[in-house]
């Protein structure tokens, strides 16, 4: 008989644990989310790029040796609400050196979702600019940088003051008119 009650008690406990553990909250996981904006997936010209610590990596062409590194730019990023839904997202600059003479700069944003974010594309800016600020306010993003004047040589520092806003459209990042 006592045999049978500690059997008993062992179902009981086994069912009432599993009744709890399926009754108690869990977060939900967006599919794709990283759990920070560093380590997110972007669309870099079409193509995923995955950073990690905010950096990566690959070569710039299958049969080539040139390596293309894309990175956040320190210092280049802002926290605000891009999407409406009262949480911080981020706005940044990746920068992307393929080895060539040339320096690439995209801004780039960051949903914040269950679980992490969520990266969105990135949109061209220009080579060999020199960012000034970004911004996130009124679910905009706003980026402010030196560019090269019309006819400038591309070796001389950039001198004309340019700003540009974005928003989030179907979970893209575009540019204002």
């Amino acid at each position: 008989m006592r045999s049978r009650t500690w059997i008993l008690i062992i179902i009981a406990v086994i069912i009432l644990g599993a009744l709890a553990f399926w009754l108690w909250p869990h977060p939900v996981l967006t599919p794709g989310a990283a759990h920070s904006y560093q380590d997110a997936t972007y669309l870099v010209e079409g193509v995923p790029v995955t950073l990690k610590d905010g950096m990566a990596v690959a070569s710039s062409t299958p049969s080539s040796s040139l390596m293309e590194k894309t990175s956040i730019l320190a210092d280049a990023s802002a926290a605000g609400d891009l999407d409406g839904d009262k949480k911080a997202d981020e706005a940044f600059v990746l920068s992307r050196d393929g080895g060539g003479s040339g320096t690439f700069y995209y801004l780039a944003a960051a949903l914040a979702v269950p679980g992490g974010y969520q990266g969105t594309n990135a949109v061209f800016l220009g080579d060999r600019i020199a960012i000034q600020s970004v911004e996130v306010e009124d679910e905009q993003a706003s980026v402010t940088y030196l560019d090269h004047a019309s006819g400038s040589p591309m070796a001389s520092a950039p001198t004309l003051s340019v700003t540009k806003r974005f928003e989030i459209s179907n979970g893209m990042l575009v540019e204002m008119e």
